[in-house]
Order: structure tokens, then sequence, then C-alpha cells
């Protein structure tokens, strides 16, 4: 059995992981240990081929593992305008990058208007069958309160309707703040409009309790901006202690309608190189782009404008890889991050 191990870790890309025990025939879906958590296991039909597996020896073989690896997940921003033209070459683009992605989250601004009808089934339109196949993990942006033409106080009663989501936030802000585990992250959605110093409280809460191995955020409007004209000062006021406080690996962010991936920073500066710091990266995945001026200078390593991004985020025990691609596949960046030592 040590030789098909061996064997078996030879094959890249051999061993998928999800998040449900399922039933299957052999060859597809069983159960095996995460980190000493019960999850499931997929071996490929061309890997029980390569090695000769039968039944017996496939059970056997599926015994001996101990599987630490995540599939990925996909991040679009803003997608908002250009949903048939532009944002669903965006999704296609990204699902063919990872085709085995755990989910795909959307940081904002889903629609323009999201009390046309016609913008929802056109967003639903550009997913298509992919939206069939993975999860999605939306996040409210500022648009959803942008009803009969003119900014609310009060979200969209059609986002509910769209989407079955947690409701393990603030009772206040029921399925736009939310958090949830998967194979070792914790990911937690805030709802960057409105009761921010709530949020703050509940999310100190969350992370003080919650375990994982890494913490991702998402919040359509960024603490560090860098679109012409904006800036994250509320954000940065109301989350910024509490994300450096939990040592957060990464937090994902839109609004800006520009491309930007942060150093690792504490206290707002970069730290040193040794030292755990959070990333952070806006993106946009629709037609609308804006001017690139970033607010703060010195905590951004890469920024770019004028184009459409996805992001593919892949998860290992020891290791967490972002890669920023843009639509055509070009990859522009790619950053590694390391677990807290904390945590």
């Amino acid at each position: 059995m040590s030789d098909l191990l061996s064997k078996l870790e030879s094959i890249k890309g051999s061993i998928e992981i999800g998040s449900l025990i399922k039933d299957g025939p052999v060859s597809q879906i069983y159960v095996c240990s995460f980190k000493g958590d019960q999850g499931v296991i997929r071996i490929d039909k061309k890997v029980v081929q390569h090695l000769s597996l039968n039944r017996i020896k496939e059970t056997q073989l599926l015994q001996s593992i101990k599987a630490y690896d995540c599939v990925p997940e996909i991040l679009y921003s803003d997608p908002q305008n250009g949903l048939l033209s532009h944002v669903s070459r965006a999704i296609r683009a990204g699902f063919m990058a990872a085709p085995d992605a755990a989910f795909l989250s959307m940081a904002g601004d889903l629609v323009s208007v999201p009390g046309i009808d016609q913008q929802w089934e056109d967003l639903f339109h550009a997913g298509s069958w992919i939206f069939g196949q993975i999860p999605l993990v939306p996040v409210m942006g500022n648009h959803a309160y942008y009803i009969d033409r003119k900014w609310s106080d009060q979200h969209s009663i059609y986002w509910r309707p769209h989407f079955n989501l947690p409701e393990n936030g603030l009772t206040t802000l029921p399925e736009t703040n939310y958090y949830f585990h998967y194979q070792g992250v914790l990911f937690v959605v805030l709802n960057g409009n409105e009761q921010l110093e709530e949020q703050a409280v509940w999310l100190d809460e969350i992370l003080g309790r919650e375990e994982s191995t890494w913490i991702i955020l998402s919040m359509h409007q960024p603490l560090y901006s860098t679109g012409q004209g904006r800036d994250g000062a509320k954000r940065r006021a109301a989350f910024l202690s509490v994300i450096d406080k939990y040592e957060v690996d990464l937090v994902l962010q839109g609004h800006d309608h520009t491309f930007g991936r942060t150093y690792p920073l504490k206290a707002g500066l970069a730290v040193k190189k040794r030292a755990k710091g959070t990333i952070y990266i806006n993106s946009v995945s629709g037609s609308k782009q804006y001017k690139l001026e970033p607010a703060i200078e010195g905590v951004f390593a890469i920024t770019d404008a004028d184009k459409q991004f996805y992001h593919v985020i892949d998860v290992q025990s020891s290791k967490l890889k972002l890669s920023s691609y843009t639509v055509d596949g070009e990859l522009k960046d790619e950053v590694i991050i390391k677990p807290s030592r904390n945590r």
C-alpha cells in the first residue's frame, strides 16, 4: 500500500477534496481525514486506471491517505456593468483556470440597479451553468442601496430573494454579513455600507471564538483605496484594529473599479519580511473602470487599471497562493501567504 501511495503522490492533481460526504461509484467520492476532521476525497478515474485499482485496493488506499489541500476559490469583484458582454467572459475564464473551485465569490455590486429585474437575469445568465455547478458567495455592495434612482439608507428588498445565505451575522443585517468554515478556512463577509462599529464588535467575537488555520474577509468597500478621489478611512477606523489583532490573512474588496494588491500590512504599514501582516486586494471584473490613484502611498505592491480581473485563491495547509489574472489569462500577480503562528 505504501507503494501505491508514493505513486499517487507523484501524480499532480490526483487528489481532490470536497466539503460534503456523498456516496459514489469506484474512483469518485469517499470519506477521508482532513487534519483530524471528517471530509471527502475523490480520486480521478485516470489515476485508478494508472494504479490498476479495484474496489478493495482503492478503499484500502483511501483509508491510508491524510489529505490536507483545499480546492481553490475564485474571486470576482464589481461585476455590476457589462454583465453579458464583459462579466460573462471573466466568469468563464476563472472557471477554466480553476474548474474544481470550491466556490466563487463576488465582492459586491453584483448589479447596478437592484430594482431592475433584467439586471439580475443578466447576472445569472452570465454565470449560466457555472453558477449551477459551483456555489456563489455574494457580498453586498453600495449599489444594493441604489433604489428608484436615488441612494437609500436601506438596501433593496430584492437581495435576499436571490440568495440563500447563512443567517449567523447581526440580526439587523440578515444575509448581508455572515461567515462559514470550509476546509480550514474561516470566510467572513462584511457589509461595508452600514453599522460598521456594530459589525466590528461582532467580528471581534467571531474571530476570537472560531478556530481555523486561515481567515479570509470580504467587504465591498476597501480599507485601502486605489480609485481616484477615494479613501477607506471609515472602514479602517472600524475594522483595522480587529484585523490586526487576529492577523487576518487576506481581505477581498472591490468598489474602486481598479486593481491593487497591498504588501502585508499591520497598523497601516508594510511589515518586515518575517512578520505577519494582512494582504488586501481590490479588483474589478465588469466593464466600468475608474482612474487609478491609490489614496495612501507605500502600501500597494502592484496596481493596474482599465482591465478586467479574476483571482484564484489556492488554499493549502502550509500556504495560501493568491494568483491574479487579467480576463485574457495573463498572470498579473502572484503572492504566497503563510499562516499565522498565533492561531
